[in-house]
């Protein structure tokens, strides 16, 4: 059994892995009740901590290449070669190696850009902060319009803590388990009063197209968690990887990028 995620107005679509299987059927029919329309958030929050413009700053990047080329050029040192392929990551490792190497065969580089021309200095350091951002713009919020919202049936359930390509966002309707640990929220007298340890789920996805991988909690949440007696649950839920992820993560990223810029877009999900 896999998830099919299946753009509308494309219908480009991309297939995942389940993790975990019985949460995925329930979460896939009750998407498919009301609503399975998801597309991407714009509440004020998820414009806030929704994926940079990823088109926007590969131009960007570029331009701080050739300015920096210009110079090097001039230095008569050698230039940066630019990506051909800005969505695969060993393209995005070898400009970054490229860069670090620059560091350490011109030690004294950094120091004699900013002697030259500040903005020969500035478009150096933004060529490796770019670099970082671009590989960290691939994480986006998708919600169904309808905003529906169920009692979480697997609330009981612990889940591995991973890095996933799809999960499930917190609601957000009070605090999670591990939000209380973290903001210190835990007297006793006071901090049942918004405790909300997944007891809903709502029609809230999340992607991270990275490198998927296991994480793990704090032993210091763990032993909290079981001497308050809560589920140790974090911010979201592992629903699904991406197939054959190592061959397909470069085509998803240049998809979802494309069809999260059409107009009135949106997914859906099915079991297949």
């Amino acid at each position: 059994m896999q998830l099919k995620l299946t753009w509308a107005r494309t219908q480009d679509f991309l297939l995942f892995d389940i993790i975990n299987k019985d949460l995925a059927v329930w979460f896939v029919d009750q998407s498919q009740r009301l609503g399975n329309n998801y597309s991407s958030g714009n509440q004020v929050i998820d414009i806030i901590q929704q994926s940079a413009d990823t088109e926007r700053l590969i131009q960007e990047e570029i331009a701080y290449i050739d300015t920096v080329n210009e110079i090097l050029t001039r230095l008569k040192l050698p230039v940066f070669n630019k990506p051909t392929n800005w969505y695969d990551q060993t393209e995005l490792n070898t400009l970054h190696k490229d860069w670090a190497n620059t560091r350490y065969t011109n030690p004294k580089l950094t120091e004699l850009l900013y002697k030259i021309d500040k903005k020969f200095f500035e478009a150096y350091q933004e060529m490796n902060c770019h670099i970082h951002l671009i590989e960290r713009s691939f994480k986006y919020r998708f919600r169904d319009p309808h905003h529906w919202s169920m009692d979480n049936p697997f609330k009981s359930n612990s889940y591995d803590w991973e890095v996933a390509h799809l999960y499930i966002e917190y609601p957000g309707h009070g605090r999670c388990a591990f939000e209380k640990f973290e903001w210190l929220d835990i007297n006793d007298a006071t901090m049942w009063n918004d405790n909300n340890n997944w007891t809903n789920i709502d029609s809230f996805l999340g992607m991270n197209l990275v490198r998927p991988h296991k994480l793990t909690p704090p032993e210091e949440f763990l032993a909290w968690c079981k001497e308050k007696n809560l589920v140790p649950l974090g911010y979201n839920i592992p629903l699904a990887n991406l197939a054959d992820w190592k061959d397909n993560l470069t085509t998803a990223k240049q998809l979802v990028t494309k069809n999260i810029k059409i107009k009135e877009n949106s997914f859906s999900l099915e079991l297949i």
